[in-house]
């Protein structure tokens, strides 16, 4: 695949990509916007700071923060236009309506922002590792005095529980949350882990501790149990790439929620057991949200980069034929499949002009791709027996290791696969060339579900290798198209009764119970034979 800024594809179309407005960090009008309570949210009230903003806090005098961490990058658009402003953080007067701002610099780059119960602000420098990293402004001075704390590593987000101790989150050697104790001048007293880095953290009114991990799909906000010493946890799921969190006085989750099905601010009510998602749109994308005293909803909300693709064809003499806006920075390309590729400064964007098959995790509008995560999902050929194998192997190999037998941990018979791809019923998942998923799709399935009637789909054998945990939501939705292209309206699947955990996932991802089934081992290959009595739950899920 050829790149540039101008590129040609087989056809001799010429393809061309030009910024629209300032190109690196634009900060946008009204980036800061408050979701009032008293409209349950239908009402907005819309402040401008006039830099690139990311975390917001609410203090208890109920003036806002706002953190503005990119002054320093070079190829600012501010620092090439001689406009550049070094303020950090910004404050919000509650005092004046919100119309008053005051500004304060701090070292580095400050991401998240919370208040302490004394009205103290506490940011975490995201630019500076290992030392002088955390930051506290006292109110007592007006916020004017400043000092210095450390966490070994890089943090990101960071949140105060009730006894005003100092949690973060960030990029920390072998774990993801640090806990700085009060009652110990701020020195680090406990940590946690979580499966990647984290941004978001918030605690809720019982002093249970929420993190979010914006770079998985599936199972991405964790709650750590305060009752437990935050030994235990539960895990929920937000779709799309959750950056922040905050908790209103009803112990509603919210979430700012960048990506598929688009960028929102997000509420998860307690009353649903954080199950059920109400999604209030904005236009940019959500970095930070907050709540104020009286539960409204504020969120600091970023402009992207954008550029104007167009195209310019061979067959009208090379003038312009189409236009296209994608949220980007550079870098176009057309691969053997026509499809237009874009670079973005977070996210690598595909906006399929032509062509099918592409498919993305997460990003603006459902399809773009995670840095360094681009995903092509096509029909499984013979030449790729063995990578399918293995993956399906390595699944079950994982599942048993866990005490869940539901796959043969002495391998999938080779068979089986084999005359599954040979009709076309087998998708394999690459990243970056590398086989990393996998699923069969098949239009009937008598085994388990018998007498089924309805024009469906049944999605069979789902597997991800370890190092692509949260691609089997996608590739969940990725058969949901396929059903529905083929004009049925119902995809179905089903899992062993036994694997509570696949089976809430299954229920998070839309799927809807309808009975147990007993199996003959004897009858399916792929159930391990020492399982005895067999119990396969079936689920579905109706299709727009």
């Amino acid at each position: 695949m050829a790149t540039g800024n101008i590129t040609m594809d087989r056809k001799g179309n010429l393809w061309v990509a030009e910024p629209i407005g300032p190109l690196y960090f634009p900060a946008g009008p009204n980036n800061v916007i408050e979701l009032t309570s008293a409209s349950r949210f239908s009402e907005r009230k819309s402040f401008a700071v006039p830099r690139r903003v990311f975390g917001v806090a609410v203090d208890r005098s109920d003036n806002i923060w706002v953190t503005s961490p990119y002054k320093n990058l070079p190829y600012s658009e501010e620092v090439r236009q001689g406009n550049f402003r070094p303020e950090d953080i910004t404050r919000l007067e509650a005092a004046s309506n919100y119309s008053a701002q005051k500004t304060s610099i701090v070292p580095g780059w400050p991401f998240g922002v919370a208040s302490d119960s004394a009205g103290n602000i506490w940011t975490a420098n995201g630019g500076k590792s290992d030392s002088d990293n955390v930051i506290e402004l006292l109110a007592s001075s007006g916020h004017t005095t400043q000092k210095l704390f450390s966490v070994p590593g890089i943090p990101y987000g960071v949140a105060v529980d009730k006894h005003d101790n100092v949690w973060l989150t960030g990029r920390f050697q072998g774990y993801g949350v640090v806990e700085l104790a009060h009652d110990a001048n701020y020195k680090v007293s406990r940590t946690l882990k979580i499966p990647e880095p984290g941004m978001g953290i918030a605690f809720d009114r019982a002093d249970n501790l929420w993190v979010a991990d914006f770079q998985h799909h599936d199972s991405n906000v964790v709650q750590f149990l305060a009752r437990a010493g935050y030994r235990d946890h539960r895990s929920y799921t937000v779709e799309g790439s959750p950056f922040a969190l905050a908790f209103d006085s009803s112990d509603n989750l919210w979430a700012a929620a960048a990506g598929c099905p688009r960028d929102r601010i997000v509420e998860l009510p307690r009353a649903a057991s954080y199950g059920k998602e109400i999604s209030y749109p904005v236009d940019g994308r959500p970095y930070g949200v907050a709540v104020d005293a009286k539960n409204n909803v504020w969120a600091a909300v970023a402009d992207e980069p954008r550029l104007e693709v167009t195209e310019f064809s061979r067959s009208a003499r090379y003038s312009p034929t189409r236009r296209f806006v994608a949220p980007a920075t550079s870098a176009i390309g057309v691969d053997s499949h026509e499809n237009v590729w874009l670079q973005s400064y977070e996210y690598v964007e595909e906006d399929t002009l032509t062509g099918v098959g592409r498919y993305g995790l997460g990003g603006l509008g459902g399809t773009g791709k995670r840095k360094g995560c681009l995903v092509e999902v096509s029909l499984a050929v013979s030449a790729d027996l063995d990578d399918l194998l293995d993956i399906l192997n390595e699944a079950a190999r994982w599942l048993n290791s866990r005490g869940i037998k539901q796959w043969p941990i002495d391998g999938f018979p080779r068979d089986l696969i084999a005359s599954d791809i040979s009709r076309g019923e087998v998708y394999i998942a690459r990243r970056d060339r590398r086989p990393v998923g996998s699923f069969t799709l098949q239009w009937s399935d008598e085994l388990f579900w018998p007498g089924a009637t309805e024009a469906a789909g049944y999605i069979h054998r789902i597997a991800v290798r370890r190092e692509t945990r949260g691609l089997g939501i996608e590739l969940l939705k990725f058969a949901e198209r396929v059903t529905a292209a083929a004009g049925r309206r119902i995809l179905r699947l089903d899992c062993f009764s036994g694997n509570d955990v696949l089976c809430n996932y299954y229920e998070r991802a839309g799927f809807v119970r309808r009975a147990d089934v007993e199996i003959e081992p004897s009858g399916d290959p792929t159930v391990p034979k020492s399982t005895g009595r067999f119990f396969a739950r079936q689920y579905e899920k109706s299709l727009p």
